[in-house]
């Protein structure tokens, strides 16, 4: 066989699965549709996909005649990735299954750890691997790690160009990681790694244009076009946090005077709050505010209106069908998504927008970048197949 015949089998291949992976369970007929392929040549393929144990063959009963369809699929647990995120502050490792389903996970406290890079991915692969024992799983089965973290992140060549919240400056974290695991490594900005797993298994599951923003440690924003995310040149498209908004501002972890999330980071809030209070929450912050302390109510109020403006800046920005939540701050408090909706809608929208696109709160409850980030390690397994 030629080089060029095997890279054509190859392709074609990875064409029936990509095939299933979107669309599953699927007939013959559906996949030879999909991918342009005969049906002599998709069944050709698909025995060979059923015999290294990635797909198999379900049967399901027709509609009246009580016959038997065979329909196409993706095999439980033949492929198991490992999505983690790093914060410097924690951890959280899962393992994900080739449906892009969470199979279990952990979040560790990492304040008191080493933060230097190798040592980092010295105590993340140490983590996989005990979670693989405590479920019980051969560790063979892992066929890719994924690490989601805050940052300008060049996700192609794997190297994190900057991070203020982990004081980390051109590390090539991917190699690293691949030298410590000797296991097939990606990594990611964690906004862009939810805004995936958002668009693939969440709220904006067949969007055209979707804008994810963050509410917790800062203000993270992310775009998802046509199901692939908005990168730019150095992949921050779209880091709506660092527009600058107030130039008498306050300076911003990137080193900037008056960031758009100066005014919305839950740092900052609880650092204003500490010049009045001893309150350690932005829930304990929201019950001394509805006690009627008008510090308190300054605060929050500031907050949500900041809040507000970014889904305006975002909705007038990209024009979304979709804007979704997420962070601690939602996750921790859901009474600010009503507000910041409720400010949004009644002070703040395009009339000639208001129409044209929803608002939702993610339901991966805070999960979502260890999900995208773990499918986008699938998705680099899976094109070697």
């Amino acid at each position: 066989m030629s080089y060029a015949d095997a890279s054509a089998k190859n392709n074609s291949a990875q064409s029936i699965l990509n095939a299933v992976r979107r669309s599953y369970p699927v007939t013959r007929l559906e996949l030879s549709e999909m991918t342009e392929l005969s049906i002599p040549s998709v069944s050709r393929i698909l025995s060979r996909l059923f015999e290294e144990g990635y797909l198999e063959e379900v049967s399901s009963t027709s509609g009246g005649l009580g016959r038997k369809t065979k329909l196409i699929t993706l095999k439980d647990r033949c492929v198991l990735t490992a999505g983690t995120e790093y914060d410097g502050e924690s951890l959280k490792v899962s393992i994900i299954d080739e449906k892009g389903r969470i199979v279990t996970f952990k979040t560790y406290d990492t304040k008191r750890l080493e933060k230097e890079p190798r040592a980092v991915c010295e105590i993340i692969y140490d983590k996989i691997r005990n979670l693989f024992h405590d479920e019980k799983i051969n560790i063979e089965r892992l066929f890719g790690i994924g690490i989601s973290l805050p940052g300008i992140i060049n996700n192609e060549s794997g190297e994190v160009m900057f991070s203020a919240q982990l004081g980390w400056k051109n590390v090539k974290l991917q190699s690293i990681m691949e030298e410590v695991s000797g296991i097939n490594c990606v990594i990611d900005n964690d906004i862009k790694s939810a805004a995936y797993a958002e668009y693939n298994k969440g709220v904006a599951k067949n969007s055209k244009i979707s804008v994810l923003l963050y509410f917790g440690t800062g203000l993270g924003s992310a775009v998802i076009i046509d199901g692939n995310v908005l990168r730019g040149v150095t992949n921050s498209a779209g880091e709506l946090g660092h527009i600058t908004q107030d130039i008498s501002g306050i300076l911003c972890t990137c080193g900037k005077i008056g960031c758009m999330q100066t005014n919305i980071a839950k740092k900052f809030i609880l650092e204003e709050a500490g010049k009045f209070s001893d309150v350690k929450t932005v829930g304990e912050l929201l019950d001394v505010s509805r006690a009627g302390e008008k510090w308190a109510e300054r605060i929050v109020n500031r907050f949500v209106t900041y809040a507000a403006l970014a889904v305006d800046t975002a909705v007038c920005a990209y024009n979304p069908d979709t804007v979704i939540f997420c962070g601690d701050l939602i996750n921790d408090t859901p009474e600010l998504y009503d507000e910041i909706c409720k400010v949004y809608y009644n002070n703040y929208i395009c009339e000639y927008l208001r129409d044209t696109f929803e608002i939702k709160q993610s339901t991966f409850e805070g999960n979502a970048s260890i999900v995208g980030i773990g499918m986008l390690a699938a998705e680099k397994f899976f094109k070697t197949v």
